[in-house]
């Protein structure tokens, strides 16, 4: 069994900065993820995610250092 927090569809378009499609967490309305615990066997693929900044990075952040 596996964990699985849910996401909204991908964007029409990618952002124009990066070139990625955005998505969102799905919250239920008290405020919670949606979430599910499914078999593995139904998981596809998995994605990566990165944060969308409201400013920018740090330049003192490195791989070595986050």
């Amino acid at each position: 069994l596996a964990y699985v927090e849910w996401f909204t569809k991908f964007a029409r378009k990618p952002e124009p900065y990066t070139g990625l499609y955005r998505v969102k967490r799905q919250i239920l309305r008290d405020g919670s993820p949606s979430a599910s615990v499914v078999p593995v066997e139904m998981i596809k693929h998995s994605v990566h995610l990165y944060p969308k900044w409201a400013g920018t990075v740090p330049s003192d952040w490195t791989c070595e250092t986050v």
